[in-house]
């Protein structure tokens, strides 16, 4: 097939796939950094939502990119809503889930 040809592991043609995982990897970083700030402002039932369905929609659209740069970008878009889901969900668990239960169920 021509798409399997054109996708490579080097720059010298086709996709440069560190390129992609280092723009994941530094935009998770920065949702990290910024997730206490970013998760003061809204809400964290609100904030897990944006994130969940900002990741579906980054991963639905790359698989309709087939140039680095428009994947690049998803996945750094991708990388920071992935950046704030378990830290959020950790927290949305603790108001939900009674102490005495938290640590028990497995």
């Amino acid at each position: 097939m021509k798409a399997d040809e054109e996708l490579t592991l080097s720059s010298g043609g086709g996709v440069d796939y560190p390129f992609i995982e280092t723009s994941f990897f530094l935009m998770y970083m920065a949702g990290q950094f910024s997730i206490g700030f970013l998760s003061s402002k809204l809400s964290t039932k609100s904030y897990l939502l944006f994130s969940v369905l900002g990741s579906a929609t980054c991963c639905l659209l790359f698989g309709f990119t087939s140039s680095t740069s428009p994947m690049a970008a998803l996945w750094g878009l991708n990388g920071f809503s992935q950046s704030a889901v378990n830290t959020l969900l950790v927290n949305f668990l603790a108001g939900v889930v009674p102490a005495p239960l938290r640590g028990s169920i497995l």
